[in-house]
């Protein structure tokens, strides 16, 4: 089952990361036809502030442990059976809002559609892989929920790291290990403290 997590998991992790980044190739090559697809931009940069959201808490939560470990079982379900629903509700809004931005372009823009110009099918295709993307995710979000609501995490870094037989400790739990060599050796600490006494007498 722990392979099960690692498979759904690392597409999702991606998509945290691809979504906000096809948002801004899309911005960057509508503006290049210049004109001949354009964008909202309210909608646009709405869009992209909340991409920003899912990869910046996975920073935070998964790299730095900030407060995910003092919040309760109850309060991480709870959070995360509430999360999908601002992220469907945009999702949605999203597509409704952007559904007629090709001005009469096949949705999967084929190459034997007559273009005004090359620039404009770029920036189809990248509309389409950013289109895409969102659901994607919003589909993987899902199911890795189902997922670790059944006890599977599919970003828990010891079941991700646990093949190379190392487990990963807290600094508290980390306890410095003091050698102590014998004084038939001569070179420890001790034997010289020894030896500079005898030297002394």
């Amino acid at each position: 089952m722990t392979s099960i997590g690692i498979i759904l998991g690392i597409p999702f992790t991606l998509l945290i990361f691809a979504c906000p980044i096809l948002e801004i190739g899309k911005l960057e090559l509508f503006k290049r036809t210049n004109g001949a697809l354009t964008y909202d931009t309210n909608v646009e940069y709405t869009y992209l502030v909340l991409t920003l959201v899912a990869p910046s808490v996975l920073i935070l939560v998964y790299f730095f442990k900030c407060n995910y470990e003092n919040m309760t079982l109850r309060t991480k379900k709870v959070l995360l059976l509430l999360y999908p629903i601002p992220c469907i509700g945009i999702s949605i809004a999203y597509t409704i809002f952007t559904i007629n931005e090709l001005k009469g372009i096949p949705f999967g823009c084929p190459n034997d559609y007559h273009y005004t110009a090359p620039q404009v099918q770029t920036a189809c295709q990248a509309r389409l892989a950013n289109f895409v993307s969102m659901w994607a995710f919003i589909f993987f979000l899902i199911i890795n929920i189902i997922l670790v609501l059944f006890g599977i995490s599919p970003l828990d870094e010891g079941k991700l790291f646990a093949g190379d037989g190392k487990q990963r400790l807290p600094k508290s739990a980390i306890v410095p290990e003091i050698t102590l060599e014998s004084n038939d050796g001569g070179g420890g600490p001790f034997s010289r403290i020894e030896l500079d006494g005898q030297q002394r007498q």
